[in-house]
């Protein structure tokens, strides 16, 4: 794995250049080499990382065929257990809050970039979609986005993740959603351009038998899309065993050639076939990478499920281990 911005350096230094332009003497003068040319080849990390900004499709790109990988976690089990379970740090952090918890949010965000993972934080907002949109609750915005620039390092911040299952009372409709983020964009651009809003949707939205039309629910204005995504498959439920590519492939249309951030994913161990669960992680990583998605944040948790924990065993605590020092996976 490697720095964002040591991609684009050369192993050819200032010194290097110098001496090799010396040597060349005459041959120079009648096979002249625009010093811009040299000049490219002499890039200190400021300067890469600066390129690297000027080309980025959003603050933090990784590049094509990276991918930030993380988790989230329940305060229970803690991101220090599970980055020691793995020996290694996570590439992102999801976090979810409340609109009055911004002091926790914005905690997580230093806490995260100290340690170079990439945060990714979600949090619900103090008013309908329509007020948010509209700029009634512009005070609140622009403290977060005001908060989250001081650090100048890269943030993805979604407001109301998962909004399909709550919207329907007047000023909470898709259009409603859908305009918060148009305003959202605006807001960040001027405040906090290391921020990039992330609209996170159900990937269920995109399945035919969904009943919803996904394109009343899809911005156009953000940098990227963003999904949560399961294999909903457990030993009580009956549902069929799916792999993560089959499912976003619903979801990429959509993305109009955005990055894509998995904001969620999950899976759950089958006792009747070991290492099926494992394998299913890794073909979605594979998947992933070689899909426009550039973070994937596991839902390791208990909470909100139905039929099973989507907490990490030893099985796939495994393969998420062998995943995250993989050569594709990217931190701050």
């Amino acid at each position: 794995m490697e720095p964002i911005w040591s991609r684009l350096m050369t192993p050819l230094t200032r010194r290097q250049a110098l001496r090799g332009s010396a040597a060349l003497g005459a041959l120079a003068v009648s096979t002249a080499v625009p010093a811009t040319a040299y000049a490219s080849r002499t890039t200190s990390p400021q300067d890469a990382m600066a390129a690297a900004a000027a080309t980025a499709r959003f603050a933090g790109d990784p590049g094509n065929g990276k991918v930030f990988y993380g988790a989230s976690v329940v305060a229970s089990y803690g991101l220090s257990t599970l980055e020691s379970k793995l020996g290694h740090r996570l590439g992102c952090h999801r976090g979810y809050f409340v609109p009055n918890s911004q002091k926790g949010l914005l905690q997580q965000v230093k806490d995260d970039h100290a340690k170079g993972r990439l945060p990714i934080v979600s949090t619900k907002v103090p008013d309908t979609w329509a007020n948010m949109a509209s700029g009634k609750q512009d005070s609140w915005l622009r403290n977060l986005l005001s908060a989250l620039a001081a650090d100048k390092q890269p943030v993805m911040l979604t407001l109301h993740h998962e909004p399909e299952n709550d919207a329907g009372p007047t000023g909470m409709k898709a259009q409603d959603w859908r305009s918060m983020y148009d305003h959202a964009v605006v807001l960040a651009a001027s405040l906090a351009p290391n921020v990039t809003m992330t609209p996170v949707l159900m990937q269920f939205t995109f399945e035919p038998g969904s009943g919803r039309k996904p394109a009343d629910w899809v911005p156009t204005t953000t940098k990227v899309f963003a999904t949560d995504c399961y294999n909903a498959w457990s030993p009580t439920d009956g549902l069929q065993w799916r792999a993560l590519g089959d499912k976003l492939s619903l979801v990429l249309p959509y993305a109009n050639g955005r990055p894509i951030v998995l904001a969620e994913y999950g899976c759950r161990t089958d006792p009747k076939h070991p290492g099926a669960a494992a394998q299913w992680m890794r073909d979605a990583f594979d998947w992933c990478r070689t899909h426009n998605v550039v973070a994937m944040s596991y839902f390791n948790s208990w909470q909100h499920t139905r039929f099973g924990t989507w907490e990490l065993d030893a099985e796939r605590l495994g393969a998420m281990k062998s995943i995250i020092t993989s050569p594709q996976t990217a931190w701050l």
